[in-house]
């Protein structure tokens, strides 16, 4: 349903002529809800909905540190610290797999401060972000079920590291607009 659902929208908008939309498939990092043994259903992976390469752009990703902000007791689910690689890797061979000739970016990520070092866990995702050359990364920056929030007076060495690892004119999306 959702691949024709998105093949549907997608050919609306070229039969109206729009010519300049760019069309992005972002699942979440971790699906859920899970089947058996803390996999994904089968309906519920990337491979399952994704709508084809003809008709998608961009490839995204979405996922979280939690650290150790859920508790079962409270939350009904219990979060642990995890690196950027771990939270992403899966999901980013996944679509490698599906389409390697497209861009891949994160399209939200962030991490708590409970259960972990942050500052570490930034440093090791810019790394990883550059391992993988991922085309972007959109941080998370509110204070929504967690506080989120890089701020220059409690981060500063990781506001600094974001500020040397990116820049605001990324080189891929300049062909986009030929």
């Amino acid at each position: 349903i959702y691949r024709r659902m998105f093949r549907y929208i997608v050919e609306r908008f070229r039969l109206e002529g729009a010519t300049n939309v760019l069309w992005i498939f972002c699942p979440n990092a971790e699906s859920v809800p899970y089947g058996s043994h803390h996999s994904a259903t089968a309906w519920n992976r990337p491979e399952a909905y994704y709508p084809g390469g003809d008709i998608v752009d961009i490839l995204g990703m979405d996922g979280y540190n939690w650290g150790k902000t859920k508790m079962k007791d409270k939350d009904g689910w219990e979060s642990r610290w995890q690196s950027f690689r771990e939270i992403f890797e899966p999901l980013y061979r996944n679509l490698k797999r599906l389409a390697p000739e497209k861009p891949i970016l994160i399209f939200e990520t962030a991490s708590v401060t409970t259960g972990g070092d942050r500052t570490a866990w930034l440093r090791e995702a810019l790394a990883v972000v550059g391992e993988w050359e991922l085309s972007g990364v959109c941080w998370f920056q509110a204070d929504k079920e967690a506080d989120w929030r890089l701020d220059i007076r409690r981060d500063a060495q990781s506001v600094g590291n974001v500020r040397r690892a990116t820049s605001a004119a990324q080189a891929w999306i300049r062909r986009w607009g030929k």
